[in-house]
């Protein structure tokens, strides 16, 4: 799941840094000298979908999953310079890329599974951090996806 989001995000997700594109980088563990901003993968939620008693009945579908997953959005800036506008822009990229559209097409996950259905479960209001002149600002989006094996 998470390589066809790098996949799909990272070249398509840009803001301008210093008057130039720049494509932002997705981390499951952010390293210490990490550029800002950047996207934070949360651990997945996983659910079956797929009842006990299908499961004994050999239903050919055994294989359908809730996913929720986490994009955190993080951000720094001077007290005196900036403000959540690039994380704001940020989100709405990934959003308008992710959840299909009829202008967009839907994560691919093939061979092996395909996505159900897909919709934005939970969005959290920016947070800010305030350390000596820095501030950091993070927001959230949780993802929810129905996965079945094709």
């Amino acid at each position: 799941m998470r390589e066809a989001y790098v996949s799909e995000l990272y070249s398509n997700v840009t803001i301008t840094k210093n008057g130039s594109p720049y494509n932002l980088f997705f981390w499951d563990r952010v390293p210490a000298d990490a550029q800002y901003p950047y996207v934070k993968f949360t651990d997945p939620q996983v659910t079956d979908l797929v009842r006990e008693e299908e499961k004994c009945k050999g239903d050919a579908n055994l294989f359908h999953k809730r996913w929720l997953l986490g994009l955190q959005v993080i951000g720094k800036f001077t007290e005196n310079a900036g403000g959540s506008g690039p994380l704001d822009d940020i989100t709405s990229q990934i959003l308008q890329i992710i959840i299909p559209s009829p202008n967009t097409t839907p994560l691919d996950l093939s061979p092996d599974f395909v996505i159900t259905d897909i919709d934005l479960n939970d969005i959290s209001k920016p947070q800010e951090e305030r350390k000596a002149n820095l501030v950091y600002i993070s927001q959230t989006l949780v993802i929810e996806h129905q996965i079945q094996e094709q």
